[in-house]
């Protein structure tokens, strides 16, 4: 999910992560990458007992990142039923396959970046 300001700020979009996951596999999926250094925002859908589809997982993404609205958000995932749920609440949604380029080239052309 990626949440940017209104028009005119000058600075990067929020980067969030929002995984469904278990307690008990954390420890291992969290050692995989430095998450914390990649993400501004790491939600873990067993610590805060919401999981993708359920709408109040997104808001909960968005009131988080404080000061974005919905609408203004991208989400991102490779289960195209949590795109489209994002969607339906007025997220942007990318669906990302196999091959994440023409999903990264999706938001590179979107969020107006020079890749």
């Amino acid at each position: 999910m990626v949440g940017s300001s209104p028009a005119g700020a000058r600075h990067r979009p929020a980067h969030p992560l929002l995984t469904n996951n278990v307690a008990e596999l954390r420890p291992f999926w969290h050692e995989m990458l430095p998450f914390d250094e990649l993400f501004d925002l790491v939600i873990d859908s067993s610590e805060v007992g919401l999981r993708k589809p359920d709408p109040a997982v997104y808001h909960h993404v968005v009131e988080q990142l404080g000061g974005v609205t919905i609408e203004r958000t991208v989400f991102l995932d490779d289960y195209e039923g949590n795109v489209r749920a994002a969607e339906a609440l007025g997220m942007t949604g990318i669906v990302v396959d196999v091959d994440p380029g023409p999903a990264i080239a999706e938001l590179v052309a979107l969020l107006e970046l020079d890749q």
